[in-house]
């Protein structure tokens, strides 16, 4: 599989190059994000591009304020502008979450379970020092971020071998932090 690249196995060859934000997530799902989703491909975890993380957190936050919904049932409300404006959570924190994420674009994409990888990761947020907003707003930006990844794989099938290789990465980071 090494031989014939990630490139071969998503389809980058067809893309147009340029400079945008999709552009530059499509070279993560293509190039880097197949390190994220199949261990096989490589076991260095790569960076996300910033712009890429940015974008979504923008998207996020943009889809937060009075959108998502507190445990109450009461949509998210910031106290002030200074609140909405603000990032929610920091920017670390985004690209781990947008980078735990990824797997689960790809889950969506070969019709894999993923359900029980998420709810174990918020699991896991939860348990941590965020302000129920925060954890919120990570839900809501994992939600952006797989839902990006699968946009920007469904061009293609997902082959057999991809499936499994799926399939292994969930397992693998199921009970990562």
């Amino acid at each position: 599989m090494r031989g014939r690249g990630t490139a071969a196995l998503c389809g980058c060859a067809k893309l147009i190059e340029g400079t945008t934000v999709l552009f530059q997530w499509r070279l993560f799902v293509c190039g880097v994000g197949l390190v994220t989703v199949s261990p096989s491909v490589g076991m260095a975890q790569q960076a996300l591009p910033d712009a890429v993380v940015q974008a979504l957190v923008a998207t996020a936050q943009d889809n937060f304020w009075g959108r998502a919904v507190l445990s109450s049932g009461e949509p998210v409300q910031p106290i002030d502008d200074a609140e909405r404006t603000a990032p929610v959570i920091p920017f670390p924190d985004s690209v781990r979450v947008v980078s735990a994420a990824a797997p689960v674009g790809g889950a969506l994409w070969c019709g894999v379970e993923w359900q029980p990888y998420y709810l174990a990761f918020m699991q896991s947020e939860r348990r941590k020092s965020w302000s129920e907003k925060q954890v919120a707003f990570i839900g809501v930006l994992f939600g952006i971020a797989q839902r990006s990844m699968w946009n920007a794989l469904k061009q293609n099938p997902c082959t057999p071998e991809t499936r499994e290789l799926v399939i292994r990465r969930l397992g693998e980071t199921k009970a990562a932090p």
